[in-house]
């Protein structure tokens, strides 16, 4: 049938449907206006005097529309329909119903293409949400947000400018295509209605698109489904900072769990629910071993409850000195940041931050003990002259007194000792000025048991005086102490002083001198030792104060100066040895003091 044929064929039809308000176009495979009854088309129009192609006779577009029907049916050579925005030069913006149908020849090729419009404008937005996505097109794309319709076959029958940002593909080369020319998988037919789900799009060039679609079932005014409106979010940049926050999270994990500092949290119950390798080398526990806890094993009870009931309340705890319990049983001081952890159900439990402080306190006891001993320094400068003048007087008395006195005399042995410890006084005074400038004591050899049956002697006065038994035990064939004989003799003299000082009368301090017994697995190329026990039954010291009682000017006598036993550490530390104090079996106070034996070119 000839164009005329159908031109006369449709001429009465046509004005019985504009009556009815459709409009019908018959369009050429160049896409020219062959024949229309458009409602408000000119003359001109009606007619096709000119050849316009359909855009421009209709729309007065200069280039046709991208999801323009009748190229739909001459790809598909199918009738689809769908809805439609046009907007004529000069005049309103319309909403159509738009249906194009496939006209072919007697040979049965695909000549025409005739297509219907139904003028929804007035009640469009109230009959289909696909509407009001094609309205909000623009503002999608300017979001970043693309738009496509498909029919119930799922072939594209609608592509928004959007959805050729997102994915590459143009409308002339989608339109008409299965919805899964998009998809990595056959899922796209899995949407439904009002449904946002996350998944990955294929775009042109092969590369995949995380993206984020809202799918919208289009309905007729019978109700009958007609399509799908499917709104796409690229999600390139979210991916992108979703993958710059895992990577951060595992940074941050990682560093966590690697930090030398303790990190571990509790929860709203006290349970340990983390544990880092910090916490691990600071406490002794292993992380399969600390989740069995909760904090009232590492703290106690009662320190646990405070921390999770301020927590709680909402509030930093703030940085505080902890005592933590070691896995051994030690306890280990720690500076501790506790922080309350919460979730949108509410308070779930705390996260601590803990370091060890031992070397930080070892530093400041430090300095607190160089002041110390600058001080010790100026009063053993100012100490050196004036005890100086009087010990060279009762020295040169006591010398005078024996000459006097013949060998037989009893006396002379006492006028002796007058004369030996004046000496020894003057030496000590002489090495405390070296101890304060940091000098260090004279070594040698010294025979263990001639030290201590000397200072036992010279105290036998003060020990018959209080009636505290002394008890001396020293093992046989002892090797000499790699320390001077007065320098021996005042560490001697200074703890035995102090033991029979904190003894009750008729109490008792006990003397062990033995050789110190090494295991297998110490090293045998250091130097053997010896060490010098001394212990007594008085009060003890508490284990608080252990560590301070070598600080100078640290006493806990009401007549005593507190150099004593910092005089003692000093100088069998450098020796190359070491004193510790502790507990005795007679119950009150153990000083152990250990020195290195003298090498066979110092030995007697």
């Amino acid at each position: 049938m000839s164009v005329e044929t159908w031109s006369r064929e449709l001429a009465s039809l046509g004005d019985v449907l504009e009556s009815l308000g459709v409009g019908v176009s018959l369009v050429d495979r160049g896409l020219r206006l062959v024949w229309t009854n458009q409602r408000g088309a000119t003359a001109e129009r009606r007619d096709c005097a000119t050849g316009s192609h359909c855009f421009a006779a209709h729309w007065g577009r200069s280039a046709r529309c991208g999801d323009c029907l009748p190229v739909l049916v001459f790809r598909t050579g199918e009738a689809h329909e769908g809805y439609r925005e046009r907007q004529a030069p000069g005049e309103a913006r319309r909403v159509m119903r738009v249906r194009a149908i496939p006209i072919c020849d007697a040979s049965g090729a695909l000549t025409h293409v005739l297509e219907s419009f139904v003028d929804l404008t007035d009640f469009a937005f109230q009959a289909s949400p696909a509407l009001v996505g094609e309205r909000l097109s623009s503002s999608l794309a300017a979001a970043g947000h693309g738009m496509y319709v498909v029919d119930p076959r799922r072939r594209i029958v609608s592509w928004s400018p959007g959805m050729t940002a997102i994915l590459g593909h143009h409308v002339d080369e989608i339109l008409g295509r299965d919805e899964l020319a998009v998809w990595p998988r056959a899922t796209a037919h899995a949407a439904t209605d009002g449904e946002r789900r996350e998944t990955t799009l294929v775009a042109r060039d092969g590369r995949e698109v995380p993206a984020a679609l809202s799918t919208t079932v289009i309905r007729d005014g019978r109700g009958e489904v007609c399509g799908y409106q499917t709104i796409v979010e690229d999600l390139s940049e979210v991916a992108r900072l979703r993958s710059l926050l895992r990577t951060s999270e595992q940074a941050l994990g990682e560093l966590v769990r690697a930090s030398a500092d303790a990190i571990f949290a509790a929860d709203a119950n006290g349970r340990i629910t983390s544990w880092n390798q910090g916490a691990a080398a600071m406490l002794g526990y292993e992380a399969h071993e600390a989740l069995a806890l909760d904090l009232a094993h590492l703290l106690c009870e009662t320190r646990a409850a405070e921390l999770l009931e301020g927590a709680r309340a909402g509030g930093r705890l703030g940085s505080v000195r902890e005592t933590l319990r070691h896995r051994s049983g030690r306890r280990v001081v720690v500076e501790t940041t506790w922080t309350p952890l919460q979730q949108e159900w509410g308070f779930a439990g705390v996260s601590a931050i803990g370091r060890d402080v031992a070397e930080r306190e070892r530093v400041e006891q430090q300095m607190i003990r160089s002041e110390k001993l600058a001080a010790v320094g100026s009063l053993a400068a100012g100490l050196a002259h004036e005890i100086g003048t009087p010990l060279n007087v009762i020295s040169a008395s006591t010398e005078y007194l024996l000459l006097d006195l013949p060998t037989s005399d009893p006396r002379r042995a006492e006028l002796v000792s007058i004369v030996d410890e004046t000496d020894r006084i003057r030496r000590l005074v002489s090495d405390l000025l070296g101890f304060a400038r940091g000098g260090t004591p004279r070594r040698g050899a010294t025979q263990p048991r001639a030290a201590v049956e000397r200072v036992v002697r010279l105290l036998h006065l003060q020990l018959d005086k209080r009636q505290v038994r002394c008890e001396v035990e020293v093992e046989a064939e002892l090797q000499a102490v790699d320390i001077s004989e007065d320098a021996l003799h005042q560490v001697l003299l200074n703890v035995l002083m102090n033991a029979l000082a904190a003894a009750p009368e008729r109490g008792r301090v006990h003397i062990r001198v033995a050789p110190v017994v090494r295991s297998a697995e110490d090293d045998r190329s250091e130097r053997a030792r010896v060490r010098f026990a001394v212990s007594d039954d008085g009060p003890g010291i508490p284990a608080q104060l252990r560590q301070r009682i070598f600080d100078p000017f640290f006493t806990t006598r009401p007549d005593g100066t507190g150099l004593g036993l910092t005089v003692c550490n000093r100088i069998v530390t450098d020796c190359g040895g070491a004193i510790h104090v502790g507990e005795s079996a007679l119950g009150g106070a153990l000083v152990e003091v250990a020195l290195p034996v003298a090498s066979d070119e110092e030995a007697p």
